[in-house]
Order: C-alpha cells, then sequence, then structure tokens
C-alpha cells in the first residue's frame, strides 16, 4: 500500500493512526497472542492427543466435524473474537480431523462457523460492543435480543454439516510426515494436561478478564505445563 501511495509519509501516518483505535489494537495484539498459543498447542503434541481421545471415544468423520463447529463456538463465545479461534484451532483439530477420517474442508469450515457463531453472540466481542454503542443499547441485550436468531443458526449448521459430512465422505486426500503413521502408533496421550491452558483462558474470558490477559496467561500455563509434563 505505501509503494502505491503517492503521498509515502500519509499513507505512514494513516497507518499509525489506524493502529491506535482501541478495536484493531485489541485485534493485532489477540491475533498475536492466538497465533503463538495455537503453535504451543501444536509443538507439545495436542494433535495427536486429540487423535487418541476421538479413537478413545469413537468420534470420527463426520461426528468430529460437529464437535469441531462446537468446540470453536465454545471458544469463540468464551473469548469474543472470530480471528483468536480460527488461529487457535485450525493448527490442532484441522490435522487431527483429517487422521480421524473427517472432510478437510468441511472440518474447516466447522471451525470458521463455530467462531464467528461466538463473534456474534459474546458479550465482549468487539462485533457485539461496536453493535450496541453504535445502536444506543446496552451490551447484555443486544447478547439477548441475539440468542435465539444465534442457536437457530447453530441447529441449522449441524444438521447441514451433518447432511454434508455423509454426503461427501472423508474426501480425497494424501496424509504425510508424521501424519502418514498408523493412528495407533501417531495416536498418543502424552499432551493431555496440554488441555489445562486453553481451558483456563476461556475461564478467565468467563469471568470477565480481558481478552489479551487470557491469552498470555493462557501461553505461560501452556509452557509451565509443557516443560513440567516434558
Amino acid at each position: 500500500v505505501i509503494v502505491l501511495a503517492k503521498d509515502r509519509s500519509a499513507a505512514c501516518e494513516a497507518m499509525i493512526a489506524g493502529v491506535q483505535d482501541r478495536t484493531l489494537t485489541v485485534m493485532i495484539f489477540a491475533f498475536l497472542g492466538a497465533g503463538v498459543f495455537g503453535q504451543l498447542l501444536v509443538a507439545s503434541g495436542l494433535v495427536e492427543t486429540i487423535v487418541w481421545l476421538g479413537n478413545l471415544t469413537g468420534v470420527r468423520g463426520t461426528s468430529f466435524v460437529l464437535l469441531v463447529f462446537l468446540i470453536a463456538a465454545v471458544v469463540s463465545t468464551s473469548i469474543g473474537t472470530s480471528t483468536g479461534t480460527v488461529v487457535t484451532s485450525v493448527p490442532v483439530l484441522f490435522p487431527a480431523g483429517i487422521v480421524l477420517g473427517a472432510n478437510p474442508a468441511l472440518v474447516l469450515g466447522a471451525i470458521y462457523s463455530g467462531a464467528r457463531f461466538g463473534d456474534n453472540l459474546a458479550p465482549i466481542s468487539d462485533t457485539t460492543i461496536a453493535s450496541a454503542f453504535t445502536q444506543g443499547a446496552e451490551v447484555g441485550e443486544v447478547v439477548a435480543s441475539r440468542i435465539k436468531y444465534a442457536l437457530a443458526a447453530g441447529g441449522c449448521s449441524l444438521l447441514l454439516y451433518a447432511i454434508a459430512g455423509i454426503g461427501l465422505g472423508s474426501g480425497d486426500y494424501e496424509i504425510a510426515g508424521d501424519l502418514a503413521m498408523p493412528t495407533g502408533d501417531f495416536a498418543q496421550p502424552k499432551a493431555l494436561w496440554m488441555l489445562l491452558a486453553p481451558a483456563m483462558t476461556i475461564g478467565l474470558c468467563v469471568r470477565g478478564r480481558s481478552l489479551i490477559h487470557a491469552l498470555w496467561y493462557g501461553i505461560f500455563s501452556a509452557i509451565v505445563i509443557g516443560l513440567v509434563a516434558g
């Protein structure tokens, strides 16, 4: 953008002014924090643990797609950002879904759909707050008025993902790298304790802590848990 601008100094000043916007700043910090958090969870072996849980409980294929939607909806409703939910969830849930026989496109769609569900409904979401302030309404009133629509849309989404999952099957793809190992060798419960880190983040958000605060507490707890658990 700066290269194409006629006045590059003005373009730079406009970028700085944009970053000064509180909503945009929160989104940037949330994106960075969620990216670090997601990579920590992947490096710890959480993908293998989710595969292990899927094998243990029998949640595979289309059932896993539906579970992914619910997980993303709960996470995004708790932390109030669809971007943070997607960045955190995709590195963990997408490869696990492939190993568990779910259609890759549907897994990605379910993550994004669930993320949008919470972003539309969460009381700490910038979308909810902006719509309330611009319309002169209370945030609680906005959330209450949206619940019935969000639940109806969520129910329809689950139904459509179930139908699409049955119709499309697992899809045609090749598994490479560690994912190509036999599932029994690949799936390990070693990172089960790491689930406490995102649980802490969600819990802090539910208790009213800021998203940035909750994300960085989750990052720190993930580092500590990973070191202690090996």
